[in-house]
């Protein structure tokens, strides 16, 4: 609660969670500080189609979104959802158009009041758009990890579909902080995920750390932090290609 206290007096005004997150807990804790705060805050959630590190899904039949999205209503103690994500592509065989149209009529039932998809592939947000517009998309970047994303949040730019970033600060490589305090926290699961396994386990965190060390003469020529300078980084990256396609949804100008 004293964080999400803390963010809003820091002009903080979007929270983002899931589902998934710590098996629903995450969205019950924001719930219970939404209670207080009242309408001071924007709120994205997601759907997940099964297990992951930081919790379980119900899944992306038709019924299955419907239910979740309700569900995490009912968690938050809210009547809709500013922005409503899958949380990462499903692997079990559902059809992506069944999922996607039930998160669009989601929105007609003005249950959310944009779609996205966080974790998927330029061609696969590509498909979603001609069917319904996605609203945003959720991609990792940082200078250390998933800078491959860059080319497609450049095509995202034409399609005018928002870009939302996470990890940023590198799983918290890029925070300033010594090697030893990133480490203690990553422990049990965690070092099974994806992020662990790229940028911290042996052989990997040895390149990480050297970015970092090498971020901290540039940020002392700025007058900066080492994080200001990554958050930097990320915010200047290009997100319109000069001369790409129209979006086929885009209003004329």
């Amino acid at each position: 609660m004293s964080l999400i206290d803390t963010a809003l007096e820091s002009g903080v005004n979007w929270l983002d969670t899931s589902e998934n997150y710590l098996e629903t807990r995450n969205e019950s804790v924001i719930g219970a500080a939404l209670r207080r705060t009242g309408d001071r805050l924007l709120i994205a959630s997601k759907v997940a189609p099964g297990a992951g590190v930081t919790g379980g899904g119900t899944g992306f039949r038709r019924s299955e979104v419907h239910a979740a999205c309700r569900a995490s209503l009912r968690r938050l103690g809210r009547d809709h959802v500013d922005v409503y994500f899958l949380h990462w592509p499903d692997e079990t065989g559902v059809p992506l158009h069944e999922t996607w149209g039930a998160m669009a009529e989601l929105v007609e039932e003005g249950l959310v009041r944009a779609i996205g998809m966080s974790n998927y592939e330029l061609v696969e947000v590509e498909r979603c758009h001609a069917q319904r517009r996605v609203d945003a998309v959720q991609v990792g970047l940082s200078l250390l990890d998933y800078l491959d994303a860059r080319t497609a949040i450049a095509r995202y730019g034409e399609l005018r579909i928002a870009v939302t970033v996470f990890d940023v600060l590198a799983s918290g490589i890029l925070t300033g902080k010594t090697p030893e305090q990133v480490l203690s926290v990553w422990t049990g699961p965690w070092t099974e995920s994806g992020f662990y396994k790229r940028l911290l386990a042996p052989g990997n965190r040895e390149r990480s750390f050297a970015v970092a060390d090498g971020l901290h003469p540039i940020a002392a020529r700025l007058g900066a932090t080492v994080a200001q300078v990554a958050l930097a980084w990320v915010l200047h990256q290009p997100v319109r290609k000069p001369g790409g396609r129209p979006d086929p949804h885009a209003d004329p100008e």
